[in-house]
């Protein structure tokens, strides 16, 4: 039995598609938001339908439904998870992976275990001006709720891997980009500025960003699994295809929408000074009203190399991965939408 969380979200969409691809459908059972009131979990369920797979409605928080689920599973994808940093509830993400190891007791020796976490763990590194790899420790205290949240589901999940003897894969997700991509995200955000041309489209922005295609995505998730470590044992990913700077996704969108590029370029000292704040915004965070907060957080990372990332291990998983980059990207999707008009 293989039990997938989060099969409804953007990533869990793709990633549904491609394991049905690749196992018996009969064997896949997706544990589903209780709540079918939204356009994302009513389509969800829609895409589940279409692939003739079988889901359970349940709630990770308080535990509805969850009594149904089948015990002792072979493997689990745990991709469900709060991703809006502004929410102030973050509770599926620490909480929710409890109830769902508590849920699937008693647990199968040897299960492996998938989790998808978030690169937003290692937030309040020390050193800026190199990459984060796998092998970095994280801070005790990321200075953002979903960074703290998910870092204690990671420990929680090492210990249960200890005592309960599985194998865990932690993939600490970077910035994921492709269609159907949420809205008002920041990959949403950057070509909507382009197109109305925006004077935040043009500056020269300095923070790198390690980002991965959706379907990159998918595949790598299906990878890790097929490469579990030593039960007790847990390996951690961080799935990084290229780092750029918003200011390099903006040139690639001005030139794929035939849209002229004038830079407008903001001197050093402020990006400085922009970054003395970004180092300190541990203590910010309790200064300002969180959702004011979470825009402050959210401008860190295009000024400061926060979530600049640099993968030992991803070629180990899938050797002969060609995976797609941004600008390819840009250029089949425009290149799509000419062919619709």
């Amino acid at each position: 039995m293989i039990l997938v969380t989060g099969s409804t979200g953007f990533i869990g969409r793709e990633f549904i598609k491609q394991l049905s691809q690749k196992v018996d459908k009969k064997d896949i059972l997706c544990l589903v938001y209780d709540k079918c009131d939204n356009e994302l979990e009513i389509s969800g369920r829609k895409n589940l339908d279409d692939l003739g797979i079988a889901y359970l409605p349940i709630d990770l928080v308080s535990g509805k439904g969850m009594d149904k689920i089948p015990k002792s599973p072979d493997t689990v994808f745990h991709l469900a998870s709060v991703t809006i940093t502004a929410s102030r509830d973050h509770r599926v993400n620490d909480v929710g992976t409890r109830n769902l190891i508590n849920a699937i007791k008693p647990i199968k020796q040897e299960m492996n275990f998938v989790y998808t976490s978030t690169i937003c763990v290692n937030d309040m590194r020390k050193d800026f001006m190199s990459p984060v790899t796998e092998e970095l420790e994280p801070p005790a205290h990321p200075a953002n709720l979903y960074g703290r949240k998910k870092l204690i589901a990671e420990k929680f999940l090492k210990q249960s891997a200890k005592d309960f003897n599985f194998s865990l894969s932690i993939i600490r997700v970077v910035g994921v980009y492709g269609p159907n991509a949420r809205k008002s995200g920041l990959f949403d955000s950057i070509d909507k500025l382009v197109k109305s041309g925006s004077i935040l489209a043009r500056m020269n922005w300095p923070g790198k960003i390690s980002i991965i295609n959706v379907i990159d995505m998918a595949k790598f998730i299906y990878g890790v699994s097929e490469k579990p470590p030593k039960p007790t044992n847990w390996e951690v990913y961080i799935p990084s295809i290229e780092a750029i700077t918003m200011a390099e996704m903006s040139q690639i969108i001005h030139k794929e929408y035939g849209i002229k590029y004038r830079e407008f370029k903001v001197p050093g000292f402020f990006w400085a000074f922009c970054r003395i704040f970004a180092r300190n915004k541990n203590i910010i965070e309790y200064v300002l009203p969180h959702k004011i907060y979470d825009r402050f957080w959210q401008a860190c990372l295009l000024v400061n190399n926060e979530f600049w990332n640099v993968s030992g291990k991803i070629y180990n998983v899938i050797p002969d991965w060609k995976p797609m980059k941004y600008d390819l990207y840009y250029k089949e999707k425009i290149k799509k939408e000419n062919s619709n008009v």
